[in-house]
């Protein structure tokens, strides 16, 4: 027994070796007795998962976690055991990338926590919240916003006892306004995320200074925006005190120091035409670097030496998300677990190497990254320095040509790619007039000078197919024309798995077209069936083409 609590007790105090060398022991000691799929087994290797993980050992933690819920579905454990198992694994996961298990574990859990009481749903509440600051980091503001609301809502019938919880619920609605450009909305929950907390922790708490130190940059994008410098005094105030009590309770390199100081220097910078022309002069020096909580690592699977070099620089604050290697072509993977690792990271450091700079797949990161406003850091491993950079998301324009039928299945998967993934459509009815018409209804001649253009420009066309599509006669000749005259540049899409029966000319196309220049969807987008990991698939598939093309390769 005492193996168990000393371990335990090793555990809290964050020493994994001992934990591990005590629970480790517990559990051989535990398989001499019990099966090694008995619910005691499975306990143990709970315990055993969690100093794994203090190691480091993220392999290891993720079989015994595996190994455990296997065991713990077995037998239908629902206590407390439960709980501390999910919380080690989706920590892992993160740590592993594998934000996309973390999303269907907190979905299922929002699920089975609903209920009529209020137990109930403060139980759901408090995992949408953990959920909607997922959707937050992954940019689907409009999928983490309801959910806060209703959270919110939760907390607020529930009184003082959920105050805490109330306090984040705002924080976490503030960074959704700000993100979402609803600088007053972002104000008003900001001073609610500080006034609750408080309440709750004391005006001189860590949690009521880091809601102000937020509260601040909210307070300054509002001034900005409706030229008030009462409230940029106010955001600075808060942005001073908060970078003095971080730097004065935890030493300049502290997480939250570095980080304040930071947000302190940018904010009077910005704030500079509304507050005089010495604000600059007297914002904080940004002496430290201050680096996300979760950053995901770009690296090629070769450098691993350089990988080492920087985990050993990190800081302590620092968790490293550490994909696994890919030992598959772009055009083989499935790219919604690689996607859901950069997404659910807060910012990306990529090793500036040789291998590194020519993998694909490190280039496809550092680009997704670009796009979704990630904070992005170099590391030189000659040097062991990490710096702060801006890359410029690749220019990545479509044009695209569909059947008529086929428009509600193309316009979703053509407004995901702009609206996500900031692709360049050509033809986007977002733009109305202003956008090219649908090359399908163009006159040959017209369709094939302006297809010219593009091309030289480096655009890539996009062919939905369709049965629709090859029933009619024009434009069946117009897509085996571009497969067989223009195949570097073409990619042809199936908005449903391929028929069986096809027209011989376009048997023909596909059969000398590059067969990793067709994609083709399980499901047509508008049915309930259809996963938006197939459009992850095919923005991998169109970045993966674009790259391979060289500048003399565009109209072919």
């Amino acid at each position: 027994m005492h193996l168990t609590t000393d371990g335990r007790a090793a555990l809290e105090r964050g020493n994994g070796q001992r934990a591990f060398a005590l629970l480790s022991l517990k559990h051989q000691l535990l398989l001499e007795v019990f099966a090694s799929d008995s619910v005691s087994v499975g306990m143990s290797l709970v315990d055993l998962a969690e100093a794994l993980h203090l190691l480091g050992k993220i392999k290891e933690a993720r079989e015994a976690i595996d190994e455990a819920l296997a065991i713990f579905d077995r037998f239908d454990r629902q206590d407390i055991m439960r709980v501390r198992l999910e919380r080690v694994q989706m920590d892992i996961c993160r740590r592993q990338g594998h934000s996309f298990t973390i999303e269907e574990q907190l979905r299922a859990r929002t699920t089975s926590s609903a209920g009529s009481s209020s137990k109930k749903n403060l139980k759901r509440a408090i995992e949408q919240d953990e959920l909607a600051m997922m959707y937050f980091r992954q940019c689907k503001y409009d999928m983490a916003l309801p959910l806060l609301l209703d959270s919110k809502s939760v907390f607020e019938l529930a009184g003082v006892s959920a105050r805490p919880e109330l306090a984040v619920c705002c924080l976490y609605l503030a960074r959704v306004y700000l993100h979402t450009e609803r600088f007053a909305e972002s104000v008003t929950h900001g001073r609610q995320a500080a006034d609750y907390a408080a309440q709750t922790h004391g005006d001189d708490s860590i949690e009521v200074t880091m809601a102000r130190d937020e509260l601040a940059v909210a307070l300054a994008y509002h001034a900005k925006m409706v030229n008030d410098p009462v409230l940029a005094r106010e955001a600075i105030a808060l942005s001073d005190a908060a970078a003095k009590y971080f730097t004065a309770h935890q030493g300049p390199g502290g997480k939250e120091a570095a980080r304040s100081r930071q947000n302190n220097h940018r904010l009077k910078q910005m704030l500079q035409p509304l507050l005089g022309g010495d604000a600059a002069s007297q914002a904080c020096v940004e002496d430290s670097l201050a680096l996300p909580t979760f950053c995901f690592i770009s690296h090629a699977y070769s450098d691993r030496k350089a990988l080492n070099a920087l985990l050993q620089i990190l800081p302590r604050y620092v968790q490293p998300v550490v994909f696994e290697a890919i030992n598959l072509p772009p055009t083989d993977f499935v790219s919604d677990k690689l996607i859901s690792g950069v997404l659910d990271a807060e910012g990306v450091i990529f090793i500036d190497s040789k291998a590194s700079n020519k993998s694909f797949w490190c280039a496809f990161e550092r680009d997704l990254a670009a796009r979704k406003n990630k904070r992005i850091f170099r590391f030189d491993p000659r040097s062991n320095a990490i710096e702060p950079v801006q890359i410029a998301p690749r220019e990545l324009m479509l044009a695209h040509c569909f059947h008529r039928k086929d428009e509600e299945d193309v316009r979703r998967v053509m407004r995901w790619l702009v609206d996500q993934r900031s692709f360049a459509a050509l033809h986007d009815d977002k733009w109305g007039e202003t956008s090219y018409p649908p090359f399908a209804t163009m006159e040959d001649n017209d369709r094939e000078m302006r297809l010219f253009s593009l091309r030289t420009n480096g655009s890539l066309y996009l062919i939905f197919l369709s049965e629709a599509l090859l029933d009619d006669n024009g434009l069946r000749t117009h897509v085996v024309d571009q497969m067989l005259n223009h195949p570097r540049s073409t990619i042809v899409c199936w908005l449903h798995p391929r028929p069986c029966d096809i027209p011989g000319d376009v048997v023909h196309a596909l059969s000398a077209f590059p067969d990793d220049h067709a994609v083709a969807f399980s499901h047509r987008p508008t049915e309930a069936e259809f996963s938006v990991h197939a459009l992850d698939d095919l923005s991998v598939r169109l970045f993966w083409v674009h790259g391979q093309i060289r500048s003399g390769d565009w109209t072919l």
